[in-house]
């Protein structure tokens, strides 16, 4: 059902807009290409609408264009092509690209690993208020990497992702309660333990 409202809105925008579509027509014919490929329905033309927006500038498709590339959607692996829109879109302040850049960067693949770069990209991206590049900046002062450990700085990123619905920020922060409550019972002030 969401596919065919989501395909009629499209088509719409197409056809009464070719030429210079509005945001409502973008966000239309990106959720379509979103649906098609995610979803596996078509993922071939999903690929070539998000190519279609890409071309426009929308650095959203231009994200989503990478991450199709490189996780061989629909196609073979491109990890060649992949990677240069990934890097585009994050050049150009796309927050999933740079989220996705950094995790790259962070495994090590496809490109070179490098801390430093990770660090940087969770940075740029956490700075959009992106969800997962909250809490990956979180773990990075956690854990020291690109960084100096910073567990203040941790906290309030970890709290900023929980707050958005991270699942794992989450954990942490209740495991922190947790265990701030069992160290106050053991002191005494919180009651006893039981």
């Amino acid at each position: 059902m969401l596919e065919e409202l989501t395909r009629d809105e499209a088509a719409r925008c197409a056809g009464a807009q070719a030429a210079s579509p509005g945001p409502d027509c973008m966000r239309a014919m990106f959720d379509l290409a979103t649906c098609l490929t995610f979803n596996r329905i078509e993922p071939e033309q999903g690929l070539m609408r998000y190519r279609r927006l890409a071309e426009q500038g929308d650095t959203e498709a231009i994200t989503a264009v990478g991450v199709v590339l490189l996780e061989g959607i629909g196609h073979d692996v491109d990890e060649v092509e992949g990677l240069q829109y990934v890097e585009r879109a994050s050049a150009l302040g796309n927050a999933q690209a740079q989220y996705e850049l950094a995790v790259m960067h962070y495994l090590g693949h496809p490109v070179e690993e490098d801390e430093e770069a990770a660090f940087l990209l969770f940075k740029a991206a956490a700075e959009q208020s992106h969800t997962s590049g909250l809490f990956m900046l979180a773990e990075c002062f956690l854990d020291g990497i690109g960084c100096a450990v910073d567990l203040p700085r941790a906290v309030g990123l970890l709290h900023a992702a929980a707050e958005r619905g991270h699942r794992m920020a989450r954990q942490y922060v209740i495991e922190w309660l947790d265990e701030d409550t069992m160290v106050q019972r053991k002191e005494g002030k919180g009651g006893k333990e039981g």
